[in-house]
């Protein structure tokens, strides 16, 4: 989890408020600062003096309200605006009395007082309609929403932002529209998940407050935006406005939104796999982005570079940037960041196989989480726990901890820490031999993963589109820039001679090399990707064959074995699905599948519709035997066997299968030119395949040559079925393989 000192900032009538993850709101008074003694008294005086007149004390009760609510002293605050407001009352100052409302709903707003907010600035806005004055509407709408939004009533918040708007734009106040519309696009984005109002809002806001020169609005603004783009999927404009907000930041001398941009585009950064670049903006937030002496912005920067060093694997890195973040806040006494420093901590000692340590620190990680209600890190230190426990085999108290783990992590909707959760359950439940609730856990992990891995799939490929047309944009007007100035220069010096031509053109030529290589390192990364997809559907030697070679060489093998299933009556049950329902229900089994296979070490082949196809024994590295292609296939129909189980009870409709398998010589190689696919031929496969056809639902078929291989196995146990007549093939023999004794797998 990355940490934020702020997660939005929020420019108030007169401050910033900013809205962190727990949604309590921050205020930063605008001209305030720390009052000496001497000042609070005179101001105390002035207020308690018979000869003072009436407005003198409320200046003066306003002035040491505001004061005390700068050092966050908000019960004294509100002590001097209940006396105001007492004052203006007994003179009958409706304008007093307005003002001090609205300043007593921000206090206690400050002060978490939710209620009291709610009722001071109502009582703020029936005022302002009864004297018909709209001078304050914009502000009192605006912080009506701001606590509705605290208090989880979303839509109350965004019908009083409209209001603020609609009263600013009535009153010709560009500077409030300006406000309300980043309250608008803040709550937009955060929880409508409405990215493209948010922008356009933001948008809005940026054009308003660049006319009235508002720099510090303006790159409040620029800050937003830069998140709304990068929750929306468009990472390359979330870092260009972060990089215009710091350059706001930086030119008012603003440590706290420095620290904040460096952070943001760090967490881009890292959320994009460019660990070089996270660290390099994490570390600039320790270098140019903190204030003498403010211990908390240092601690927060500390565990973002912990954090990436976990992330990057570096455990010896991490753990300095830790040990002395929690050392700070330890010493100063601010716990909000000591859960998930210690939480990350304890992983990191998890990794260097400290478990003593790692159990104390995670310990006290939890500890402090549960303290503070911080629900995300106590799931995250509970599946920790739970994988201490399962490594040093204490099964009960590993499913105790995931189970607490589990149960907030669903709460908070936090599927990245559910992945965990499921596939350390499975294992665990694998390793009691409990397969009904191991298979359970394994197919929740599945379905967790790949939610996970679409939506970061999605993002991704946003991401290299938007990075590929940029990039491509950038050449061209590098390109048209060359040329430009090419002929521009044929223009001015057309009497030229032809050695300085030369020489000009030999200039433009390096320009165009140098072109070239920013192209040939910005496709670079591209060429990565692009290996990492050909091993995805090439066995890794043929893959460098073609890499190496352009072309690859058809290769004979001389003994493989190769399996083949196929579902019973799917054109029937077909017929009783959606087609999305179908897909999903086929992907499901087929990655179930694929793990079996990397669990036995076989090379899937292809899927054919329903069918599925693999191979022990090729290429050359391949070690598995006729009896892992056996064993892979007696776990698939165990698979299928407990799917069908839980299906009939619940009235599900359900897959049977048949497998078969034989050994044999296979010729193997590439088909195709635009979309290469590996494949394997011979007479071996179209017996394979007929081992499959005539086999028996919920049974593995084996021909007489694959039970030559394996016949001595003493864990395996045969029934002949004699011979069976074969199309094309006369009559051939086959065994249907068991189990001797029937093993748990661990899908």
């Amino acid at each position: 989890m990355k940490v934020f000192a702020q997660l939005f900032r929020n420019p108030d009538l007169i401050g910033n408020f900013v809205f962190i993850p727990t949604l309590v709101c921050i205020m930063v008074l605008v001209g305030s600062s720390m009052a000496s003694s001497q000042e609070i008294n005179n101001l105390k005086q002035t207020w308690l003096s018979q000869k003072s007149k009436a407005e003198e004390k409320m200046m003066a009760l306003r002035s040491l309200s505001e004061i005390y609510s700068s050092e966050n002293k908000f019960d004294s605050s509100i002590y001097f605006l209940e006396i105001l407001l007492s004052i203006a009352r007994d003179e009958k100052s409706t304008k007093w009395a307005l003002e001090t409302l609205l300043d007593m709903g921000i206090a206690n707003f400050q002060h978490n007082q939710y209620a009291g907010a709610s009722e001071n600035l109502e009582s703020s806005l029936t005022l302002s309609q009864e004297i018909n004055d709209p001078t304050w509407l914009p502000d009192i709408y605006r912080m009506i929403g701001v606590v509705a939004e605290a208090q989880g009533e979303q839509g109350k918040a965004l019908r009083n932002y409209h209001l603020s708007y609609h009263s600013a734009l009535e009153n010709q106040d560009s500077n409030s529209m300006a406000k309300a519309l980043n309250s608008l696009a803040i709550s937009y984005q955060n929880y409508e998940g409405n990215y493209e109002k948010a922008i356009k809002y933001f948008h809005d806001a940026i054009q308003l407050n660049t006319n009235l020169n508002q720099l510090r609005n303006l790159a409040n603004n620029y800050y937003n935006l830069s998140i709304a783009y990068y929750n929306s999927g468009n990472s390359i404009l979330a870092i260009e406005y972060q990089l215009k907000a710091l350059q706001q930041f930086e030119l008012r001398g603003d440590t706290i939104g420095m620290l904040d941009s460096y952070n943001v585009v760090g967490n881009i950064y890292d959320l994009q796999g460019d660990h070089e670049k996270a660290l390099e903006y994490y570390l600039l937030s320790l270098e140019k982005g903190l204030d003498p002496g403010d211990k908390v912005t240092e601690a927060v920067a500390k565990i973002n570079i912990g954090n990436l060093y976990i992330e990057m694997g570096q455990y010896p890195d991490s753990e300095p940037y830790l040990r002395d973040a929690i050392a700070i806040l330890e010493e100063i006494g601010n716990r909000q960041y000591l859960p998930g420093a210690y939480v990350n901590l304890g992983v990191m000692e998890i990794a260097f196989k400290d478990n003593d340590s790692a159990r104390q620190t995670l310990e006290l990680g939890l500890a402090e989480a549960i303290n503070q209600d911080d629900e995300f890190n106590i799931a995250k230190a509970n599946l920790a726990l739970g994988e201490l426990a399962y490594a040093e085999g204490n099964f009960a108290e590993c499913i105790s901890y995931l189970k607490e783990a589990e149960i907030v992590a669903k709460k908070l909707g936090n599927n990245e820490t559910l992945v965990g959760v499921f596939a350390k359950f499975y294992q665990v439940y694998g390793q009691l031999g409990q397969v009904d609730r191991e298979l359970k856990y394994y197919r929740d992990f599945v379905s967790y993963r790949d939610s996970l891995l679409s939506t970061e799939t999605v993002r991704e490929t946003t991401r290299q589109e938007m990075q590929f047309n940029f990039d491509k944009k950038q050449l061209a007007d590098s390109l048209a820039f060359a040329y430009q100035q090419e002929v521009k220069e044929l223009q001015i010096e057309k009497e030229r001679n032809r050695k300085n031509a030369a020489f000009t053109g030999m200039l433009l030529l390096l320009l165009m090399t140098g072109l070239i290589y920013h192209q040939f390192r910005l496709t670079k990364k591209a060429r990565q990707r692009s290996d990492e997809l050909l091993l995805n559907i090439l066995p890794a030697t043929t893959a460098e064959e073609l890499k190496k070679n352009g072309s690859t060489t058809a290769k004979t093998y001389e003994s493989v074995t190769i399996l083949f299933t196929d579902f019973r009556d799917f054109t029937s049950l077909s017929t009783r699905l959606s087609a999305q329902e179908l897909v999903s229900l086929i992907d499901y089994h087929f990655t179930v599948f694929d793990n079996l296979m990397e669990r036995y070490g076989l090379e899937k082949i292809k899927t054919i519709g329903d069918s599925y196809m693999a191979v022990g024994g090729l290429p050359e590295n391949n070690r598995a035997t006729a009896k892992d292609v056996i064993l892979a296939g007696l776990d698939m129909q165990r698979f299928m066997l407990q799917t069908k189980l839980e299906c009939q009870k619940s009235g599900r409709p359900f897959f049977e299968m048949r497998v078969g398998i034989h050994s044999g010589q296979v010729v193997a190689g590439i088909v195709g030119v635009r979309k290469f696919q590996f494949d394997i031929w011979g007479d071996a496969v179209n017996t394979a395949s007929r081992m499959e056809t005539n086999g028996e639902a919920g049974k593995v078929n084996i021909s007489q040559a694959t039970f030559a291989l394996v016949e001595e196995e003493p864990e395996l146990k045969f029934e002949s079925r004699g011979e069976i007549p074969v199309k094309n093939k006369g009559s051939l023999n086959m065994y249907f393989v068991t189990n001797r004794e029937q093993q748990v797998p661990v899908l």
